[in-house]
This record gives structure tokens, sequence and C-alpha cells, in this order.
């Protein structure tokens, strides 16, 4: 597998319909490449566009759908980037759910398909780059899906196919019914949640790591009413410690603590998607020209708390 996260640093900026994060970035001056959308349609209670980049060439998307003023200026763009730039060197993912906590209808193989091709008509593109399956709850019908993006794959409409949230057992499951393993799996990965062996079994099997929720460790990450996760009352009082590790590292470092978490991932080479709309911190979070010492990196394995944070219904990869 082949997508070349050259600069694995992505970003996850939510921005309104009149695009002013879009707009203000572009002023940085880094040189991002911007993408649109996992669904295109706008999700019920958090129906903001969602744009997500990285630096140069490479990019990817994660999460959440687009009202019509975003996807309108997504598709335009997009449309602007492959007509200007080596089509490869854009990488634009979606992802089909459903996830546990969402009310779509398991799809089968049909309607995989019928999904994809409803978002490629929307997006008025004739191919994908990278087609996710958000999570292993669609159960019995996991192999469908799956055979399902493995079809759409040979017949070039995706360039990459992969999963979100897959176990060891799920992904057995696929070289159990001899099918392709996917191209990428996207899963949470922090200091609290390492998960050596499931990302030793991607690196056997050359499966793409792209990590999100980086900064699960961070006091201000989903702790506010509504922000609803399995981080516990504990974890955030470790964050708010002046001694905390990661504030004493990045301290030694000369680094936000957010940088030093993204870095840590970066250094394990994990593609990562740090969400922001502050364009200050916008800049910091492509800013990782620091290298971690070996004792470090050493020391932060023995931080592993096992399960993922994220989901407050329960961990994913769990998921029979």
């Amino acid at each position: 597998m082949d997508i070349k996260f050259q600069n694995p640093v992505g970003l996850a900026a939510g921005f309104d319909k009149n695009a002013e994060t879009i707009n203000q970035i572009h002023k940085l001056g880094v040189g991002f490449s911007e993408v649109g959308t996992i669904t295109v349609f706008p999700q019920e209670g958090n129906p903001k566009p969602r744009i997500f980049r990285l630096p140069e060439d490479k990019a990817i998307i994660n999460r959440n759908g687009f009202n019509n003023d975003g996807l309108t200026l997504i598709k335009n763009r997009i449309k602007d980037f492959r007509k200007n730039n080596k089509p490869s060197n854009i990488k634009l993912g979606i992802n089909i759910g459903p996830n546990k906590d969402s009310s779509d209808r398991i799809k089968d193989y049909t309607g995989t398909v019928k999904s994809f091709e409803k978002s490629l008509m929307r997006l008025n593109l004739d191919y994908i780059d990278l087609y996710l399956i958000h999570s292993p709850h669609g159960k019995n019908k996991r192999i469908e899906q799956w055979r399902a993006l493995v079809d759409l794959k040979e017949a070039r409409k995706i360039k990459f196919i992969g999963v979100s949230n897959w176990g060891i057992n799920h992904l057995t499951e696929l070289k159990e019914n001899n099918l392709p393993m996917p191209d990428a799996n996207q899963i949470e990965l922090h200091p609290w949640s390492q998960k050596p062996e499931l990302v030793k079994f991607l690196r056997n099997e050359n499966i793409d790591i792209i990590a999100y929720s980086s900064l699960v460790p961070l006091s201000t990450w989903r702790h506010k009413d509504g922000e609803n996760s399995k981080k516990t009352d504990e974890m955030h009082e470790i964050g708010l410690s002046e001694n905390s590790p990661f504030k004493e590292l990045a301290k030694k470092y000369g680094v936000t603590e957010a940088q030093f978490l993204l870095k840590w991932a970066v250094q394990n080479n994990y593609a990562v998607l740090p969400k922001s709309i502050n364009i200050e911190r916008i800049k910091q979070n492509f800013e990782l020209n620091f290298l971690i010492d070996q004792s470090d990196m050493e020391y932060i394995t023995t931080l592993d708390k096992g399960d993922s944070i994220t989901w407050e219904y329960g961990d994913p990869l769990k998921v029979k």
C-alpha cells in the first residue's frame, strides 16, 4: 500500500458557512492543500462543515459532513486542485457509516455502493482517493461492505480503501474470506492508548496508520458539558497538574503539550489529524521540527492506560 503520507500532520478545522477559518489559514502562507469530507451530508446537531488539510501535497479527510455552502466550496476547490496539481497529490477521503450512535441503517453491499455513488455525484468528481468504513458496527454486513469497496477500487473509482476503528479480529475476518487487507486503518492513538499489539499487526500487514484523538491527555480535551467520552476526572486532573508528564516533557523541548503529543505520534510514523479553529494553534500544530529522545519515547510507553477513551459507548475495537 502506498498512500505516501510524506508529511503526516493533518488538520481537522471546523469553519462557518462563510469559510472564515479557511480564508485565515490561507494567510499563514504554509502551503496547505485543502480537501473535504467523510459523508457529504450534515449531521444532526453538528451541521457545520469541516475541512482537513495536510501541508504541501498530502491531504486526507476525517469526520462530519458539509452543509450546502461547505459542499459547494469543497467541490470547487477540489476541482481546482485536481486541475492544477497532479491528481495523486490530493488525498480526498470519505467515511461510510454508521457508527454505534448513528441512526443510519447498516448498509449491505448494494447500500454501500449506492452511498458511495451518491457521494461521488454530489462532489461531482470521477474518483475518491481514500474511502473508509467508519467502524466495525456493521457486524455481519462488514464483509459485504468491504467487498463493495474492493470492487469500487477495482473499478478505479477509489484509489485506496480502508477502515476505521477496526481491531485485529475484524481485519482477520478479511483474510478468512480471502479478501485484500485495507490500505489504512484510522484508530485512536495517543500515549494513554497506544495499542501495541494492533499497531504491530498493522505494520506487519503494511496497513497505514492514521491516528485520531491525539490530544486526549490535554486537560482541555473533551471536558466541557456535552463533550462526552470515557475520560475520567482523574485523567483530567493529571492533565491539569503542573507536574503532569506531558507538561514536563513539553517544557524540556521548548514546545507546547499539543506539539509534543503530535510529535510523539509522527515520530511513531502515524498520520495525525488535530482539530482546531484557532489560527495560532493551527500554525503550531505544523511546527514539529524537533526530535524526542529515545529515552523519552521509551518512558512514554510506560504511560499507556490501555483501551480507547474517545467513545462514551465503549471501545469500537471490542465490537464482535
